[in-house]
This record gives C-alpha cells, structure tokens and sequence, in this order.
C-alpha cells in the first residue's frame, strides 16, 4: 500500500483537471489484478471498465474528442470489444492508469505540424563543435554476437559502443531496459549533461556508416531536445485499447502502407505529416539521440513507477516513448525528415509472408516499400581519405556506403527494423521449412550481416584480408590473442575471423550492380534478400529469373500501371503471369517495352473475347440466328461450323 500511496503522489494534468487520487489509486488496484490474473479469463483481464476510475478517464478523453465522445463513454462498448475480441494487447484498466500519469490532448487541434527543416541553420556546425557524443546499446547475450555488425560498422566509422546490460543473463522487459538507459544517464557528470548527446540503438538491427560529427550536425538541425527514429507503424495505438476507442475498428487495419491508419483518431491526427510511406510518421524506439538532460528528465517521469506496472507498461517501452511525445512536455520530435536515421518501411511485406502462390510472392517483389529504401554508392576518395583517419586500425575499410532513396541522404544510422525482420520470423516459424535447406534465413547471414558484409567486402568473391592481419594489429595495440576469442575486448572478438564471414555474407558480385542503381535497387534487395523463394520449389536459379523477368514486365509497362494490373490479376488469375511467361527471356530491365504491352493487350482479349460473346449471344439472340445462320447451335438447330468457312 505505500507502495501504491507513492505512486499517486505524482499527478500531473489529466485532461484539463488533475485526477483524484483515490481514482487513481482504484485504477492502480484493478490494474494489477488484471494483469496477475489469467489474461484469457475475459471477465478478469477486462476488469476495472466498470470502475469510477475508469469512468473518469472515458468522460475526460471523450470531452477532447466530440466527435467520438458517445462512442468512448459507452461503457459496455468497451466490455463487448475487450470480451469479443479477447485480444486486447493490455487491460484497458492498465490504458487508462498509464494515460493518468502520462496525459495528452487528444482533441482534433492538437494536431502536430512536423517543422520542416531546409537543412542546417547558421550556427549548427558551430554548436555541434561544442557538443560531445556517447553511443550506446543495450546487450544481455554477447556471446551470440548478434551485436556484432553494430559494433563493427561503428568502428569503421570511428565511433565507438558502449554495451550495457551484460551482466544479466536471458531476455528482459521494458522496465530493465528502461532502467539501464536511466542507469547510464546518471553516470555522465551533473556538469556535463547539457553539453553531452547520447544516441541509444538497438544492439541487433542498426549500423552505423557515419561519424560522430555527422551524427551531431544532423541531431543539431532537427532543432529538438530528443530526436526518435521514426517507422511505418503506429504501434501501439493502432490496437485496442490504446486507440481508446476513437475511429476505425483496430482488428480492421488496411494492409497498404499509404493512408492505412487515416480513419484512426490518434494515429491519424496527432503524428506529423509525411511525403512518403517508406520511413513513415510514427515513433520508434529502436533508435533516439537527444541531450542527455533531456533524456534524464524524461526518464524521471517513471522514478516512482511500482516496477510491475512498468515492466507492463500498455504498449511496452514504445508506448511509453510515444506517449512521452505525445504529451509534448519533453521536447521530442520523430525524424520524418530523416537528420539522422534511415529506418525501413513496414506492413507490406504481408504479400510475401502470407501469400499462397508462387505469382502471387513475386510480382510485388521489387516495388514493395520494405525493398525500395536503400541503394547502394561507392565511397568517395574524400570520404575513404577520412574514414582511414578516424576507423578503428583493426577494422576492415568501408567500400560502400548505403543511401536512403526517398531522402537521397547518406544518413549515419540504418536501423532494418519492422517487417525486414518479421519475415524471417514467420518463415522461421514455419515448420515446413527445414533450417538445414535455408541458409538463408537460419545461418549467421541474415540481413543485417549481409548489409554490412557489402559495406566492407562489396561482392562475395572480394578479398578483405585475412583473420592473421588482424591479430598483427590487435598484437601492436597490445591485445594478446590466444585462440580464445571469447577472452577478447568486445569489439575484438567480433573482429575475430571477420573476413571470411564478410566473403560469405555479402551479397553476389552479379547483383551487385542492381544495388548501385537506383532504378534497380528494388530488384537487387529483393533478389538477396527476399526469403520467398524457400516457400517454393524454385532454385536460385530460377528465382533470379522469374524475379528479373516480373521486373523487366513491370517497367516495360511502368511501375504505377504495372501495381494496377496486379491488383486486377490477382482477381482473374492468368494474364499478368502469362505476359512474365512469354517474356520472361526477352522483357528483362525495361526493353521491349511496345512487346510487352501488346502482349497484355492479347491477354486480355483472349480472357474477355469469350464472355463478351455470351453477352452478345444471348440479349440479341434473335437477332444473331437471321444474320448468322451458322451460329444456330447458340439456338434449336445445330449447324456444323465448317460450314461456316464454305
């Protein structure tokens, strides 16, 4: 119970009055036996809606948003959803405790307006001189050195890691989490805060291709005190009950990227706007940089949080940050513009994982956002003269350098969060799939490694040097290997044998080319990095033929007029396929362009010709047996055809 008193002691504005403290000292008691009782009892998981806490935060969000306001109040509305659909991602009692101690305006005029930047004001370079830079990470299993290609692209750049959390053993939840970035804060001096910008990534899906500087320039220009990585998904609050009941049913989520979240309240309306749906409008928190006082003060907020609630927080860590900017009290912005990260699109790689045809996994292929960010570019002379300067001596040199296509920037941080990972996933979970056939999906390879193993080797046959030339160096750096590579510093013993892995993981010097076009990155990352043919007979082979062969159909017709015939085609199953099929040897990157489009034109007069016919045949019925007798079959008497060409 004291516990629970000093929870309620920090109250902030919620709505526009303050909450009482014994409604919110209900919410905290429903909260927690909803959330330690069995979450597939309804009735348990869905307690605490009829509560006069609970009462209190539906009258307070449905005063904000009129429009939705008979809708939110309904009390049993919100019984039936949490029952009915029985996959509520929290208790909606947990929702409305996290919402009273972390409010927002939700009503249609606190509409967020992303500042438009048109690149670094006078005096950024002159404040970023005066600005330090301390990179971090969270990792509790190094031995499965799934942090590797974070530490090893930072190097490479001159930017070292620091990793903590290595001393807890196993997965840990958002509260751990939290609490370590808290921990690490308050370790840089009182003094320094203000004058020190921390980047925090994800151990296993970021890396790192630009320099300190860079990354401070591009914080700098964001004109923001915390600056998120943003992505294509607007978790949590595209599920109930964190939308709060407000627009769209959530189980009822477009698939298509563009406009998919328009009918939802808060996604819709209170996340900046964008120009495209590659990187997206809404927070991640894979990746942020900000002031570490900044980061401090927003980490405060939960100093007196019971740690259950916490480690339970609706949404998880993401929900927490989200709501943190929706609340508008800390100073943080979503990198729309892309300052800083590169982040991949999600939720169309759908096609891919869940299609049930051979056809169907590859005529999108290419022209799906997830597949459509990235293009590769060769390092200038200028940049490799200051890479050799600044990268870590035991590092290999950087080749290639990726740029994001909607932005055209060489931005500092990747992050191949979303569905880059979430394919993997579902196929690995597949047990069809045998993990001895699919090197692919199952080895060290995966995506992450293989975009970095290009940076440094460019093709797979590149030589990088050799495991020996690297012991040379860490020997001079007074490093002593003794074939233990666990005994190593981190970052050594993920340099350890790191060319031959670099050899093996890159991607093949044939599609190499594909990458450094921008016109035909999409075919080069679908090629390599595509798991869709595991789910069919196809070898390598003929995977890269019939997805060279979709393409060149694709821009022969045109990319917009190609995704419309799709959509029809996969209606009427056929035409589409029969075009890849006649042309599949001769329509490759966009030739034979008037070929292409007038065998679509034969296709689709040889499906509709017959039923065309019909049509005719049976409204002029009459008609037709007094012009052509020869037809009388259609009729009572049958003619024999052949007398038709007499």
């Amino acid at each position: 119970m004291k516990l629970f008193l000093l929870f309620v002691t920090i109250i902030g504005t919620y709505g526009t009055e303050e909450i009482d403290g014994k409604l919110q000292l209900e919410l905290v008691s429903e909260c927690k036996l909803a959330l330690t009782g069995n979450r597939h009892n309804a009735s348990n998981f869905c307690r605490g809606i009829f509560s006069e806490g609970f009462r209190d935060f539906v009258k307070r969000v449905g005063s904000m948003a009129t429009k939705y306001r008979e809708k939110v109040e309904d009390l049993d509305a919100w019984w039936r959803e949490c029952r009915y659909y029985g996959r509520a991602h929290d208790p909606p009692v947990c929702t409305a405790l996290a919402y009273s101690f972390l409010p927002f305006n939700v009503s249609e005029n606190a509409v967020v307006v992303a500042k438009k930047s048109n690149g670094s004001n006078p005096g950024t370079f002159c404040k970023a001189e005066s600005l330090k830079l301390k990179v971090f990470s969270v990792e509790t299993d190094v031995k499965g050195k799934q942090h590797c290609p974070l530490m090893r692209s930072a190097a490479g750049v001159g930017v070292s890691i620091d990793i903590i959390g290595t001393e807890i053993r196993g997965a840990i939840g958002p509260a751990e989490k939290l609490v370590l970035i808290k921990r690490y804060v308050e370790n840089i001096p009182k003094e320094s805060l203000n004058s020190t910008i921390l980047l925090f990534v994800d151990s296993r899906d970021v890396l790192i291709q630009g320099d300190k500087k860079q990354i401070i320039e591009g914080f700098v220009a964001s004109d923001s005190r915390i600056l998120f990585n943003s992505e294509g998904n607007c978790f949590p609050f595209n599920y109930f009950p964190m939308n709060m009941m407000l627009g769209d049913d959530p189980f009822n989520i477009p698939k298509e990227s563009k406009g998919r979240f328009d009918g939802f309240h808060i996604c819709g309306h209170l996340f900046p706007s964008v120009n495209n749906t590659v990187s997206g409008r809404w927070l991640n928190s894979g990746a942020f940089v900000g002031y570490a006082d900044s980061i401090l003060k927003l980490l405060n907020t939960f100093k007196s949080w019971p740690k259950w609630f916490l480690n339970n927080f609706p949404g998880t860590d993401q929900g927490f940050f989200t709501q943190a900017y929706l609340s508008h009290q800390y100073g943080i912005k979503i990198d729309t513009d892309n300052h800083v990260f590169a982040a991949f699109g999600v939720h169309d790689g759908f096609r891919e994982n869940y299609a049930h045809s051979t056809w169907e996994r590859y005529v999108y292929g290419p022209y799906l956002n997830r597949w459509n960010v990235l293009y590769a570019r060769s390092v200038t002379p200028m940049e490799e003269s200051h890479f050799e300067k600044i990268r870590d001596a035991s590092n290999s040199r950087i080749k290639y350098l990726w740029v994001h296509k909607p932005s055209g920037k060489t931005l500092p941080v990747i992050h191949l969060n979303g569905n880059v990972k979430k394919t993997f996933r579902h196929f690995l979970d597949d047990p069809t799939i045998s993990k001895g056939d699919h090197a692919l999906v199952h080895s060290i390879c995966n995506i992450v490694y293989r975009i970095e193993a290009t940076m440094y080797a460019g093709g797979s046959n590149t030589e990088t040097g050799t495991s020996e030339w690297a012991e040379n160096v860490w020997k001079a750096q007074g490093i002593h290997f003794n074939g233990d590579v666990e005994a190593l510093p981190m970052l050594q013993a993920c340099q350890a044998n790191y060319p031959a892995l670099s050899r093996a993981c890159a991607i093949a010097n044939d599609t190499l080319p594909f990458f450094l076009n921008p016109n035909t990155s999409g075919l080069g990352n679908f090629l390599e990095f595509s798991p869709v043919r595991i789910k069919n007979s196809l070898g390598t082979k003929n995977h890269v033929m019939l997805a060279r062969g979709v393409f060149g159909a694709s821009q022969a017709i045109g990319p917009k007029e190609w995704i419309g015939l799709v959509e029809d085609d996969i209606k009427f199953q056929g035409k589409m396929e029969a075009l890849v099929r006649h042309h599949i040897g001769n329509v490759i990157l966009g030739t034979r362009k008037i070929i292409a489009q007038e065998s679509y034109r034969i296709t689709y007069i040889w499906f509709y010709l017959p039923i065309l016919l019909v049509i005719i045949a049976l409204v002029w019925r009459k008609a037709l047996l007094r012009i052509a007798p020869t037809f009388r079959f259609l009729g009572r008497k049958r003619t024999k055809l052949y007398k038709f060409s007499k």
